[in-house]
């Protein structure tokens, strides 16, 4: 049993370190931000990766980007969808992903926030957004990307995005947007 816990333990370490040192994730997830120095999270929570499970079991995805066609998963990309999407239940990022950014654990954000005065600390010493966001899963050769992006400003103000991103000369765009929700 002990030993049954002991490999559970690594496995676990193993998939937050393999997500971290993704070259791929980190490039994306810097193309995304652009440096730009902002406070981050380690991971989302259960209700978000239910609502992407969701959103994704869709067969056909239409563009909100005019111009752009629909999109159709196969049922083998489907599958291997709802497999990363489970494995974000474990991911978790570190600090150090983001260049200027700060880094600051969910657990202590909770708990700063669940404060009386917690908004007007956080945004007294760290800023006015906190963002989440999921670990990048690619598809098609590298070429698709499904990413979760949110943040927090306050109890009463947010932003929920699930998109789907497409590499075009290079660049990745937004292109299939499945929800986006700002509070």
């Amino acid at each position: 049993m002990k030993n049954l816990a002991a490999s559970s333990l690594l496995l676990f370490f193993i998939q937050i370190a393999h997500a971290q040192n993704n070259p791929a994730a980190q490039r994306f997830i810097r193309s995304v931000f652009h440096e730009k120095g902002i406070v981050y999270t380690n991971t989302i929570n259960g209700e978000i990766i239910d609502r992407m499970r969701a959103a994704l079991k869709k067969d056909t995805i239409y563009s909100r980007v005019e111009g752009a066609d629909t999109l159709i998963f196969t049922q083998e990309e489907k599958m291997s969808i709802l497999k990363e999407v489970n494995k974000l239940k474990m991911h978790s990022w570190s600090s150090g992903l983001i260049e200027n950014s700060t880094f600051i654990n969910i657990d202590s954000l909770k708990k700063m926030i669940n404060r009386p005065d917690g908004w007007k600390f956080f945004h007294q010493h760290y800023g006015t957004v906190v963002f989440r966001f999921s670990n990048p899963i690619f598809l098609r050769a590298g070429h698709l990307c499904i990413f979760y992006l949110g943040y927090w400003c306050d109890g009463l103000c947010g932003l929920i995005d699930l998109t789907i991103y497409v590499k075009r000369e290079g660049q990745w765009e937004s292109t299939f947007i499945l929800y986006d929700e700002i509070n």
